[in-house]
């Protein structure tokens, strides 16, 4: 369980693809190293809710991604064991 009962935790709006822009730069440049947790909610064009959990602070500097040839790399991935997603609508977990 993230938050147990009688936890203090407040949420916070950070980003919000509507308001401050769909590319991944936007939700970068006002998500990265603020701290950890982030629990992110996606609501798709059909009606679905989804989204995942993370455990360590987002970085987007680490990214390296080179698409010569048609062939992308992402590099300075981190791994986080706590991490995962999970679907409101079909009430499922995936880690």
């Amino acid at each position: 369980m993230i938050f147990g009962p009688g936890s203090t935790k407040k949420f916070e709006l950070i980003y919000k693809a509507s308001v401050h822009g769909f590319k991944g730069s936007a939700f970068h440049e006002r998500c990265d190293k603020l701290g950890s947790p982030t629990i992110c909610f996606v609501l798709s064009e059909t009606g679905n809710v989804f989204g995942g959990y993370v455990s360590i602070d987002w970085d987007g500097s680490l990214r390296d991604i080179d698409f010569n040839n048609g062939l992308g790399r992402l590099s300075g991935l981190r791994e986080d064991n706590n991490a995962f997603i999970f679907s409101l609508t079909h009430k499922t977990m995936h880690n």
